[in-house]
């Protein structure tokens, strides 16, 4: 499912809550999934030096369900970031 996020695949979020359950994954582990998949999506789109609206939303959207605090994302990858704000 993070996968399918990640690539801004049509995706069923109210899903994610069960995720951990699903998997089997300790907390940590789960959150450094969401946060490589957050990631993995962002490096995707800004991988032409533009992020389109549709792009921006998607991020907006994976900001939303998958928890990423935006703030700190944008810290430690600045150079995401740029594209991000």
């Amino acid at each position: 499912m993070l996968d399918a996020l990640a690539s801004g695949a049509p995706t069923d979020a109210t899903q994610l809550p069960a995720l951990a359950t699903q998997t089997g994954l300790a907390s940590e582990q789960l959150a450094r999934e969401k946060s490589e998949a957050f990631t993995s999506y962002v490096q995707r789109a800004v991988g032409d030096e533009i992020l389109t609206p549709e792009e921006e939303d998607h991020v907006q959207e994976l900001v939303r369900i998958l928890g990423i605090d935006l703030g700190a994302f944008l810290h430690q990858n600045p150079e995401l970031g740029r594209h991000v704000m």
